[in-house]
């Protein structure tokens, strides 16, 4: 009982969010990294760098409203 008390407490401090999810984001660049093995070498997949540099800009300026307005 006293543990229950004592996490819900610890979930309520400022930090544990963000700790939490820098975690999760390291377990993504690691099952990233060491599922990269995985893949075949050649894939059929061709994206240009002007579409990539498209959708980057785009999500920038959706990050960047949605930022300003919250």
């Amino acid at each position: 009982m006293k543990l229950l008390v004592r996490l819900r407490q610890l979930a309520l401090q400022m930090w544990f969010l963000p700790a939490v999810l820098s975690l999760a984001a390291l377990a993504t660049v690691a099952a990233a990294h060491y599922s990269a093995a995985l893949l075949p070498q050649d894939l059929p997949v061709d994206i240009p760098e002007s579409a990539t540099q498209t959708i980057l800009t785009i999500v920038a300026t959706s990050m960047l409203t949605v930022a300003t307005f919250a």
